[in-house]
Parts: structure tokens; C-alpha cells; sequence
């Protein structure tokens, strides 16, 4: 059929005006076929993995961790940060604190010194801190 030639001649000829090039070819994925897979040598990038856990009533040598990083140095976040650090995570990303029960002794990490609580809030605990590392 001379029209059906005809018809396809200017659907290549479209073709080649839509896309400005002689010869062009139009891929259309398929979603049922896999794509390519890379050669040899060359890999996927992976995306970083992140680990994250929740240590509840955290302890070093048998104290609370105290909110405290030193005496005199309230640094909340380094505190979490040192004790996730202990643990093998990389930081600490949210923590939960309260009062340390009468008579309770804390530890604060930056310099091992404790805090002795006598019952009236003069000292506070982490109670729970979440510890995040990328793997």
C-alpha cells in the first residue's frame, strides 16, 4: 500500500525534525525489563545506613549518667554525645531527663566527678537518650 509507505516515511521524517538528528532513536522503558547492570569495576553507589537505639536509664559504672558533662559545665549534648560515643554510635540525637531520687549519685562524664542528689532537684539524670550512627 503506497499510503501506508508514505505515512511512515513522514513519521520518520517527524522524527528527525522533532529530535534534530538523522537516525535518532526513541527508547521507551520498558517497566518489565530490568535495566542495566554495571560492568565490571564500576559499582552502585549505597546509600549510607543509620543505625539508631534507645538506651533507657543509662549507666556508666553502675551510676546514672548524669545531665551534666563536668562540674560547673552543664553541656547537655556532649554529655549524650560522649556517652553514645562509649556505646560505639557517633552522637546522640534526642535524650529525655528528670530528677535523680534522693540520696542517688550521678556521673558526669567529662571529668568523672558525681553529683550527689539530697532530694531537693539539685541534680538530674538522662533517663533515656537515643544514639545514631551512619554505617
Amino acid at each position: 500500500m503506497p499510503g501506508a509507505k508514505i505515512r511512515r516515511y513522514a513519521f520518520a521524517a517527524a522524527m528527525v525534525v522533532a529530535t534534530g538528528m538523522l537516525g535518532a532513536c526513541v527508547v521507551v522503558p520498558n517497566p518489565n525489563i530490568p535495566g542495566p547492570t554495571p560492568g565490571p569495576g564500576i559499582t552502585e553507589p549505597v546509600p549510607p545506613q543509620v543505625q539508631t537505639r534507645t538506651f533507657n536509664d543509662p549507666r556508666v559504672g553502675g551510676r546514672w549518667v548524669d545531665l551534666c558533662y563536668a562540674q560547673g559545665s552543664c553541656r547537655q549534648q556532649q554529655q549524650i554525645d560522649a556517652f553514645c560515643q562509649q556505646q560505639g554510635y557517633d552522637r546522640g540525637i534526642s535524650s529525655y531527663s528528670r530528677n535523680t531520687v534522693i540520696f542517688q549519685t550521678n556521673v558526669r562524664l567529662g571529668d568523672q566527678s558525681v553529683c550527689r542528689s539530697t532530694g531537693v532537684g539539685n541534680c538530674h539524670r538522662v533517663a533515656s537518650v537515643t544514639c545514631e550512627r551512619s554505617g
